[in-house]
């Protein structure tokens, strides 16, 4: 994991959605829609185990610390990245969420689900939030393991943006 400061954090978690709400003293309070609120200190290099207490609070799997890192690294760079795509969000979505039963690439099948790469909006949401079908569609699988995760309401769109861009680069 890089050393990197508390400024730079900050920038990365913005790039995940996060908004300051407060600072008292050296400590700044983010808030993020759909995550937990974290504390950053605002210190010239976090400690490594401050990182991973932030990291373990925003709820990010190992599979998207490299992306993580990847952003904080981008924060320190003195570039102005900007914020992510909804694709780049996207596929933050996808990496915590449905990769344990999806393929990492969503052209693919997965060990429990279907290749998903290109699914409309309207499977995306009402397979995600309600577990249900649009109307005529015909399931890929018989399976019934997915559970619904209303906490992505939010981020549907992202996450078809990340559906259809994967679908095309294949």
């Amino acid at each position: 994991m890089p050393a990197i400061s508390g400024q730079d954090c900050v920038k990365a978690l913005s790039r995940l959605g996060y908004r300051q709400v407060r600072q008292k003293g050296s400590h700044v309070r983010l808030f993020c829609e759909d995550r937990n609120p974290v504390t950053v200190p605002m210190h010239p290099t976090l400690d490594r185990g401050t990182l991973r207490a932030i990291i373990r609070t925003v709820e990010i799997t190992v599979a998207i610390v490299g992306i993580f890192a990847t952003m904080i690294t981008l924060a320190g760079c003195g570039g102005s990245a900007g914020p992510l795509t909804p694709a780049e969000r996207g596929r933050i979505v996808y990496m915590t969420n449905c990769v344990i039963c999806h393929n990492a690439d969503p052209n693919l099948p997965g060990e429990q689900g279907p290749a998903i790469a290109g699914s409309s909006r309207e499977l995306v949401y009402d397979r995600v939030l309600y577990l249900t079908y649009p109307p005529g569609y015909t399931p890929k699988r018989p399976t019934h393991t997915m559970r619904a995760l209303p906490q992505l309401v939010n981020r549907i769109d992202d996450l078809t943006a990340f559906l259809a861009e994967a679908a095309g680069q294949n």
